[in-house]
Formats: C-alpha cells, structure tokens, sequence
C-alpha cells in the first residue's frame, strides 16, 4: 500500500520524532529570527524615537517657560520675573540641537524642527525682546513721572522764588 507500511513501528516513531524535531528547530530559529527583529526595533524606539518625544515635550515646556516668565514680566515689571524666559531660551536652544542630532538621518523631522524653530527665533525676535524693550521703557518712564511728581510736589522751589519777588516787589 504505502511506503510506511513497509516500516516497522519503532522506525515510524523514530521518523515522527525526526520530523517533529525538524519542525520544532524551524519553528525555533523563525521566532529567535524575529525576536531578533523585535529587540533591534525595541532598541531604536528605547535610544532614538523615545528621546526625541522626551525633547519635543521639554521643547514646548520651555517655550511656556518663556511665555510665562515674559507675561509676568510684562505685568508687573519686575526683572526676576524674566528668570524663567531666560533659563527657557537657553534650555531650548540645548534641547533643539539635540534634537536635531537625533533626526540628522529623517529629512521630514530635520524639516519641521527648522520651521519650529524658525518660529521661536521670530516670535523671540519679532515679538518677546521688543516687549521686554517697551517695558523697561515704560518702567523707567513712571519711575521718571514718580521723581518728577515728588520734586513737583514739594513748595520749597515756590517759596524762594515768591519770596525774591516779594523782595524785588
């Protein structure tokens, strides 16, 4: 009939042992090729795409520092309030080239952290120094409105002077 029929029961068990060694080998060098795969994937997202989403939150953390410190500022007037905008700018600019050095091998990332950062130069540029400018201006205007309401508020100028027309009167 077949070509197992000519075999004995002790070569048959032997064979299916054979061929389900055969098949659990294979079966062993896929999955330890894929989780090969796995852990070089793994890897990368722990050491490359899992800093980068740590610094594009930190980017934006510092950006509201920025913010932030510049409201204040622009509030009350007060320099120490400006303490938070200037650590953020520094803290951006390291993060940014961090940033950078991570994507230098993705041309759409490299792309959109220049326009990111093309619009923080502007809105530092065109928006935040200017308005820090204009407060300082400000500040040193009403300190110079303060000086000129106490010097005008005092009456020994009047005095003297009306007291040389009366003598000259």
């Amino acid at each position: 009939m077949g070509i197992l029929n000519r075999f004995k029961i002790g070569p048959k068990i032997l064979g299916g042992y054979v061929v389900a060694g055969i098949a659990m080998a294979f079966l062993t060098f896929m999955l330890l090729n894929n989780m090969d795969g796995l852990n070089k994937k793994f890897d990368f997202l722990v050491h490359h795409d899992t800093p980068l989403l740590i610094n594009a939150q930190e980017l934006s953390g510092f950006m509201v520092d920025m913010e932030t410190g510049l409201r204040g500022f622009l509030v009350t007037g007060h320099d120490e309030y400006l303490d938070p905008f200037y650590n953020g700018r520094g803290r951006f600019e390291e993060v940014m080239e961090a940033e950078q050095e991570l994507t230098n091998d993705n041309p759409a990332a490299v792309a959109t952290l220049q326009a990111i950062h093309d619009l923080q130069q502007e809105w530092l540029h065109g928006y935040a120094e200017p308005a820090i400018e204009l407060r300082h201006e400000v500040e040193q205007g009403a300190q110079a409105q303060e000086r000129f309401a106490q010097i005008s508020a005092r009456t020994i100028g009047k005095e003297k002077f009306d007291g040389i027309r009366a003598i000259l009167g």
